[in-house]
């Protein structure tokens, strides 16, 4: 199937959904859970976003894929600010086991927030995403759980613009 047969929708269509679960990436729990991005343009708009999806009281979730992306942008980004010159000394100094304790609490509030679901993906359903395309691995799994469980994708991600799942988005690249 073509990405065409599959839904976009913006935020003054969360209404239009409001039935279904949807799944979020990395990039929207980076704007609304973590203080560094509290500044970015987008994050006004994901928080709003997040706001009437839990108005509209529709289930929300995560995996380990989207937590772990989101620990290791979040650590490295910490890291480079430190100047440290590799992860494990960065992870063990004070600074680090700061940033960590950080990271799990912004993962903590996460997780009180939406519902985990592990990915549960078959060896054949991962293998199936070894093909090279626009899309990282990663990226491929979340999509790939999102068709196994018809979830719909909360992402600012443009690169799931041509992907065969529904999204909801405040990026103008899917309108």
């Amino acid at each position: 199937m073509t990405a065409s047969k599959f839904k976009r929708y913006g935020i003054h269509q969360i209404g239009e959904v409001k039935d279904r679960k949807v799944f979020f990436d990395t990039n929207v729990l980076l704007l609304i859970f973590h203080q560094e991005y509290r500044y970015d343009p987008r994050s006004g708009k994901y928080r709003k976003m997040f706001a009437r999806i839990l108005a509209h009281r529709m289930e929300v979730f995560v995996n380990e894929i989207v937590l772990s992306e989101f620990y290791s942008i979040v650590l490295k980004s910490a890291r480079e600010r430190s100047n440290f010159p590799s992860v494990k000394a960065f992870r063990d100094s004070e600074a680090g086991i700061e940033a960590r304790e950080e990271i799990f609490s912004d993962m903590k509030t996460i997780l009180q927030q939406l519902n985990y679901i592990p990915s549960n993906l078959s060896l054949s359903e991962m293998t199936n995403q070894f093909t090279v395309d626009s899309l990282d691995f990663n990226d491929k799994l979340i999509a790939e759980t999102c068709r196994k469980n018809d979830f719909i994708l909360v992402t600012d991600d443009a690169d799931y613009v041509a992907t065969a799942i529904d999204v909801l988005s405040a990026n103008t690249m899917f309108a």
